[in-house]
């Protein structure tokens, strides 16, 4: 409560003061707080799609608005239900690994339905990445001779989350030429909520 309560003062001042940005960076910081501390495991699409973007427009003041983001979600994002932080680490690996070797960054985040299926996408103009690069972001990380090797522990995270959940054929695909962009693409079955496999999921909680 220190936290949130610390945060909306913050931006009560810069409200004040006519500092939109600084308002609204503090805004998107609680919101990432509240949703990180919250107990369910999955949460609606839209839901993480709005969580997305808050952590975007941190990223937006940080970096001086070197960067641009696009979202196109299905129109049943309301009705959909995912893992929760499934699509924040990919736009953070993207921008961290990105940013400094770019003019202007372009992240563009989608989603689509195929069949039973939730696809999401998450590409950008980057520096590209090659196969060994592509393969071992999605190995776990070991301790590596001077501490933790933590360069794409939250993508392979994400790749061992939906695995274990769904099994070997849904997870993580990645796709680059190598020097122009990069794309990845989580594939994982399609829920509701009245489905009985997120019925079991809180019922363990």
């Amino acid at each position: 409560h220190f936290i949130y309560n610390s945060l909306e003062l913050i931006r009560a001042s810069a409200t004040e003061h006519n500092m939109t940005e600084i308002s609204d960076t503090a805004l998107a910081i609680g919101k990432i707080l509240r949703y990180s501390v919250k107990g369910e495991d999955f949460v609606t699409l839209q839901n993480e799609l709005d969580i997305t973007s808050s952590y975007l427009k941190i990223q937006h003041a940080r970096f001086h608005q070197r960067f641009d983001f696009i979202i196109n979600a299905p129109v049943e994002q309301e009705r959909l239900y995912v893992m929760k932080m499934l699509i924040q680490p990919l736009v953070e690996n993207s921008i961290l690994h990105n940013i400094e070797h770019r003019d202007y960054l372009s992240i563009d985040i989608s989603g689509k339905l195929s069949e039973d299926l939730i696809i999401l996408c998450v590409k950008d103009n980057g520096t590209g990445m090659t196969k060994e690069q592509m393969e071992q972001i999605l190995k776990p990380k070991t301790h590596a001779e001077k501490g933790y090797v933590f360069s794409g522990l939250g993508v392979c995270n994400v790749e061992e989350r939906i695995r274990l959940a769904y099994g070997p054929d849904y997870g993580l695909v990645y796709n680059s030429d190598g020097y122009s962009y990069t794309e990845v693409t989580i594939t994982f079955p399609r829920h509701q909520k009245s489905d009985p496999f997120l019925l079991q999921k809180e019922a363990k909680q």
